[in-house]
């Protein structure tokens, strides 16, 4: 992950702590079909599994990569979800 120069300033105690907490929430689910959403391969099986899991969303800053919406889960980054999060409490 901090291969990324835009990543490097994250504190790692941080991510780690993050990481192990999402982790522990996380269901794991097994995709049941293939999808060609994106033109990039490894984001299909990210929608793939969005799927299998009924997600809501997909959480990313690179929105460019994840075209459109499928289903019922949207594309959102985590600044949005933040936002709407707080809209609705």
């Amino acid at each position: 992950m901090f291969e990324y120069e835009r990543l490097r300033h994250l504190d790692k105690r941080r991510v780690t702590n993050v990481r192990r907490l999402l982790k522990a929430a996380a269901i794991k689910v097994k995709s049941r079909s293939r999808l060609k959403l994106s033109e990039h391969e490894e984001d299909n099986r990210i929608y793939e599994c969005a799927l299998a899991a009924k997600a809501h969303y997909i959480v990313t800053e690179n929105t460019k990569h994840f075209p459109k919406p499928h289903a019922y889960t949207k594309i959102t980054t985590a600044r949005l979800l933040i936002k709407r999060m707080e809209a609705q409490a």
